[in-house]
């Protein structure tokens, strides 16, 4: 995977302290290497739209984020092909927050899908082992029977995926909670407001 435009720029910015400290090297022009960079990513939209004064990276980065903001962190979100690729060009430039990303309502990505499909495993899981493992006593009463095959169908997987669905729900969900980090992107608004203007 290719690094992003910041961590190239870091980059160049610590080869430039490395060089300083070792005698007789002379320091690297850092601005023009960072230039000569950002050169190679101005067909980005996104980077050239911050060129161009009509919306930094921050701001890029805050409108793809308005998918994330109150409820909306809870619930499924439909697969959204602009969304994502302007996530993708966003990613060129600094570390995409991956949970921003659009991947269709099936994913267990949120909270009630992960909590669907917990349940739907959960009780699939357990009709088949009942199925399998489960011989009747030969000795008991067929309505024992069938109150020990319905507890084995229907209660363990209801009670199974009562308690699993909403934990691994919460958890696959976590990564949504997560506040969306800015430093990279203000770092690259701050380079190209001394590059290009």
């Amino acid at each position: 995977m290719q690094a992003t435009l910041y961590e190239q720029s870091i980059s160049i910015e610590k080869a430039d302290e490395q060089l300083r400290d070792l005698k007789g090297f002379d320091q690297i022009d850092v601005a023009e290497l960072q230039g000569i960079l950002f050169q190679r990513y101005e067909r980005n939209p996104v980077l050239y739209d911050s060129i161009k004064g009509r919306l930094s990276v921050e701001e890029s980065l805050d409108e793809l984020a308005e998918i994330n903001k109150g409820v909306r962190k809870i619930i499924p979100w439909r697969k959204n092909k602009a969304h994502n690729e302007r996530f993708e060009q966003l990613g060129e430039l600094v570390s995409a927050p991956h949970h921003l990303k659009t991947r269709g309502i099936f994913m267990p990505d949120n909270f009630f899908t992960a909590g669907v499909e917990v349940a739907v495993v959960a009780f699939g899981i357990t009709y088949l082992l009942s199925t399998i493992t489960l011989t009747p006593n030969p000795d008991a009463s067929p309505e024992e029977i069938k109150k020990m095959f319905f507890d084995y169908r229907v209660v363990l997987p209801a009670t199974f995926s009562s308690v699993m669905s909403p934990f691994l729900g919460f958890v696959l969900n976590l990564v949504r909670l997560d506040k969306v980090g800015k430093d990279e992107v203000r770092y690259v608004d701050t380079k190209v407001r001394e590059l290009y203007r």
